[in-house]
C-alpha cells in the first residue's frame, strides 16, 4: 500500500513539473513575440522594383514569333503569359509580352512590358512599358515612354518621358517631358518641353526650355527661349523673345516683344508693336501739336520708356475741301525724369 501511494506521488511529481516547464516555455515565446520589431515598411518604388524584377525572373525568351490574331501564335505552346520574343511577326493582330529586337504587324501590335530597335505596324503600336528605338504606324502609336523616334500617322500618346524625336501628322499628346522635338500638324502637348516644339495650329506645355513655333497659337506658363506663331502666343513668364503675327501676351517679360499687340504687367527689355499695353512701367501717351506746313499733328507712343514705339497722323489744311492727310510709325525713346524735364 505503501508503495503505491510513493508511486503515485512520484507521477504527480513528474506531471507537475512538466506543466511547469510547458508554461514557462509559452510565456518566452510571448515575450519574445512581444519584443520582436516589425519589419520596416517598403516604399511603393522599391515595391515596384521588386515586382518588375519578379516579372523579369519569370519571364521566357524566345527567339522568334509567328501569329495571325491573338490566341493563334508560337508564344501560345509555350504556356508562359511572360514571353518575351527577339523577333515578333504577326500577320494581323499580335499580342505579346515584350520584344527585344523586331516587330513587324500587319495591323496591330501591342505589347504588355518593355519593347526595342524597331516596332512597326500598318494601323498601331501599343507598348504597355517602356519604348527604345523606332516606332511607326499608320495611325497610332501609345507606350509609357519614349526613347528614340516616334512618328505616326495621326496621333502619339505616351504617358511618361520622350527623349528624341516625336512626330505625328496630327496630335502628340504627352503627360510627361518631352526633351528632343515634337512636331505635328495641328496640335502639341507636353507637360514640360526642352528643344523645339513646331506645330501647324496650336502648341501647349507648361515649360518651355527651347523653342515653340505655331501657325495659329502658342501657349506655355515659362518660357526660357522662344515663342514664334503666326496670330498668337500665350504665357505667364518669358525669359527671351515673344513673336506674332497680331498678339503677344505675357505676364512678366525679361527680353523681347514684337507683334501688333504687346500685353504685359512687366516688362524687363523691350515691346515693340502698333500698340504696347505695359501695366507696370510702361510709357504710353498722346501728343498733339502743329506747324506751318501741318497744323494738327498727332502721335500715340507706347512701350518702354527707353524704346517705344510712334504712330502719327498729320493733317494739311491749306485745302479744306480736300485735306491732305499722312500717317507715319516709328521708334521712339524718351529720357529724363517726367516730373523735372524729359527728352523725347
Amino acid at each position: 500500500m505503501k508503495s503505491k501511494r510513493k508511486l503515485g506521488s512520484t507521477y504527480g511529481r513528474k506531471i507537475g513539473s512538466m506543466l511547469l516547464i510547458m508554461l514557462m516555455v509559452s510565456l518566452a515565446a510571448k515575450a519574445q513575440d512581444s519584443l520582436s520589431v516589425s519589419p520596416k515598411p517598403t516604399s511603393p518604388a522599391v515595391e515596384k522594383a521588386n515586382e518588375r524584377c519578379h516579372c523579369i525572373s519569370d519571364s521566357v525568351f524566345q527567339s522568334v514569333q509567328l501569329g495571325v490574331v491573338p490566341g493563334i501564335s508560337t508564344n501560345c505552346y509555350l504556356k508562359n503569359p511572360q514571353t518575351v520574343n527577339d523577333l515578333s511577326f504577326n500577320l494581323l493582330i499580335g499580342k505579346v509580352y515584350g520584344v527585344r529586337y523586331l516587330e513587324l504587324g500587319g495591323l496591330l501590335n501591342m505589347d504588355e512590358s518593355d519593347v526595342s530597335h524597331v516596332q512597326l505596324a500598318g494601323i498601331g503600336n501599343s507598348v504597355g512599358g517602356d519604348f527604345k528605338g523606332v516606332q511607326s504606324s499608320g495611325i497610332v502609336n501609345t507606350a509609357h515612354s519614349v526613347k528614340g523616334v516616334q512618328h505616326a500617322g495621326v496621333i502619339n500618346y505616351v504617358k511618361g518621358p520622350v527623349v528624341g524625336v516625336q512626330h505625328a501628322g496630327v496630335v502628340n499628346l504627352n503627360k510627361g517631358n518631352v526633351t528632343g522635338v515634337q512636331g505635328a500638324g495641328v496640335f502639341n502637348m507636353a507637360d514640360s518641353m526642352r528643344g523645339f516644339q513646331q506645330a501647324g495650329v496650336v502648341n501647349r506645355a507648361l515649360k518651355v526650355r527651347g523653342m515653340q513655333v505655331a501657325g495659329v497659337l502658342n501657349m506655355a506658363s515659362n518660357v526660357k527661349g522662344m515663342q514664334l506663331s503666326g496670330v498668337v502666343n500665350l504665357a505667364h513668364d518669358v525669359h527671351g523673345v515673344q513673336v506674332s503675327g497680331v498678339v503677344n501676351k505675357a505676364k512678366a517679360v525679361k527680353g523681347f516683344q514684337l507683334g501688333v499687340v504687346n500685353i504685359a504687367d512687366t516688362v524687363n527689355g523691350a515691346s515693340l508693336g502698333l500698340v504696347n499695353i505695359i501695366k507696370h512701367g510702361g510709357y504710353m501717351r498722346w501728343e498733339v501739336s502743329g506747324d506751318e506746313v501741318f497744323p494738327v499733328n498727332v502721335a500715340f507712343r507706347s512701350g518702354v520708356p527707353m524704346l517705344h514705339s510712334i504712330l502719327t497722323a498729320r493733317i494739311a489744311t491749306d485745302n479744306l475741301s480736300n485735306p491732305t492727310w499722312t500717317f507715319g510709325a516709328g521708334l521712339g525713346m524718351s529720357l529724363g525724369r517726367p516730373e523735372k524735364m524729359r527728352f523725347d
